[in-house]
């Protein structure tokens, strides 16, 4: 199953090839994903990229830390710092 992002970037490509406007594919994007939807800039970034030729449609691998830092070690780590202090939540 493709991610929405993913989804969205398929029918993207789909609405450029089909000649639709940027504002119009936006529109048809909301009416479908709603709050799920790219924001407006990302298809008009997202539009310009197809519209000159490109045809991939995963994000390009970025240098880097990761977004993530979700590991065992920190649930574990905010776990304790929870159980040491109760007033604190998760």
């Amino acid at each position: 199953m493709l991610s929405v992002d993913v989804e969205q970037h398929v029918n993207l490509q789909f609405c450029v090839k089909l000649g639709k406007s940027s504002t119009k594919t936006y529109d048809l994007l909301k009416k479908v994903y709603g709050d799920e939807c790219l924001s407006h800039t990302q298809v008009i970034d997202w539009f310009q990229r197809f519209r000159e030729g490109r045809e991939e449609i995963g994000d390009y691998r970025r240098p880097g830390r990761p977004s993530i830092s979700r590991t065992d070690a920190n649930i574990e780590k905010v776990g304790e710092i929870v159980q040491q202090n109760c007033r604190l939540s998760i």
